[in-house]
């Protein structure tokens, strides 16, 4: 399961940290577009909601190519590949939209004032693609540190039971036979003594 969906909450917080970019569409809109506040807006919310989820795509193709273990160029090309298709398909799907907002009315000629910005946006949607596939293998990094702590846990956990499985089946045959030969010893002189050991040891074992 993709670490976003993997736990409540971390969804909103991703979505939340995507705010910041979509503020800054917005403004790339309105000063390079020619539109105002609400039709810019309209635009860029959209396209942020898309390229945000599109991004997540990149931790299935990360774990497909591990840092570790992959060739560099093969995990390069196909990063590079998956980026330029992200990148055009959010381009695609911002033509579509603001071709539908073009029909509203307040959005008249949107979808020309949109075609002129196309090979920016497409230019600009490769690199945020490489971004999200660098912080997916930031996450995938810390997920298998995490791992392995667990794993070097869980074998002391298991290295220390087994020592003490071993010392107790060294222990508890000379300790119960230097325990009963007591006994057996203070039976014979001090009766009362020889009571307690043995109900301090029945204690102990118990």
């Amino acid at each position: 399961m993709h670490p976003i969906f993997a736990k409540r909450g971390r969804l909103a917080l991703y979505l939340i940290g995507w705010a910041p970019l979509a503020l800054l569409f917005t403004a790339w809109f309105a000063l390079r577009g020619g539109l105002d506040g609400w039709q810019a807006a309209a635009v860029a919310l959209p396209l942020t909601l898309i390229a945000a989820y599109s991004s997540l795509a990149a931790w299935y193709l990360c774990q497909r190519f591990p840092v570790r273990t992959s060739p560099p160029m093969r995990a390069l090309g196909a990063h590079l590949m998956a980026a330029a298709m992200s990148s055009g398909l959010w381009v695609f799907l911002g033509w579509s939209w603001t071709t539908l907002l073009a029909k509203a009315p307040g959005f008249s000629g949107l979808d020309e004032r949109f075609y002129d910005l196309q090979p920016t946006l497409f230019a600009l949607g490769i690199p945020l693609y490489l971004t999200a596939v660098g912080v997916h293998y930031v996450i995938l990094a810390s997920e298998e540190a995490s791992a392995a702590e667990s794993r070097a846990i869980g074998l002391r956990l298991q290295a220390r039971e087994a020592e003490l499985k071993a010392l107790r089946s060294q222990l508890d045959p000379h300790f119960l036979f230097n325990s009963l030969n007591v006994v057996g010893a203070l039976a014979g002189s001090d009766p009362a003594a020889a009571r307690r050991m043995a109900l301090v040891l029945a204690e102990f074992l118990r």
